[in-house]
């Protein structure tokens, strides 16, 4: 799929739901999340940026898992499976997967330069994550306990 979110409907372990907060874009965003049907439930949060939008859509997500994911974001088939795997070892945490910015090309997806330094010990990516290493949105899965005792989910 070319559209945004694709990716997350080509899961090898589908999401239970997926859940688009349009922040007040002016593009194309929200129709375009419309036209993927009931796979797709579409909210507004009137503006106010990224963590305001994040806590809507999680607020109103029914699973114990949340993954929080960018119109830009592209996930490998078995990713959602890894995560959702390792964080059933430990159903109160959080975990963080290796990422890699992709371009598509010729309607393949190419690896391309980080835009960040690595990590020195390039295994401990959650530890990188909490001392400020970037990862994208989509490389971090937290379990909802998790998210609620970092201050998460506010908005009720």
């Amino acid at each position: 799929m070319d559209r945004p979110f694709g990716s997350l409907l080509e899961q090898s372990r589908p999401p239970e739901e997926i859940i688009v907060v349009d922040d007040g874009s002016t593009d194309r965003s929200t129709e375009i999340a419309q036209s993927f049907g009931e796979a797709v439930t579409v909210l507004s949060s009137g503006g106010g940026g990224a963590p305001k939008a994040r806590n809507l859509g999680a607020d109103y997500a029914s699973g114990d898992a949340l993954m929080f994911f960018d119109a830009d974001d592209v996930l490998g088939p078995g990713v959602l499976d890894s995560l959702v795997n390792e964080l059933e070892k430990n159903e109160d945490g959080i975990i963080v997967c290796p990422w890699f910015r992709m371009e598509k090309v010729d309607g393949k997806w190419i690896k391309r330069p980080r835009s960040c330094l690595p990590l020195k010990n390039e295994k401990n990516y959650l530890s990188g994550w909490i001392t400020g290493r970037y990862h994208p949105p989509c490389s971090v899965l937290w379990s909802r306990t998790a998210y609620q005792k970092t201050g998460g989910g506010t908005l009720k």
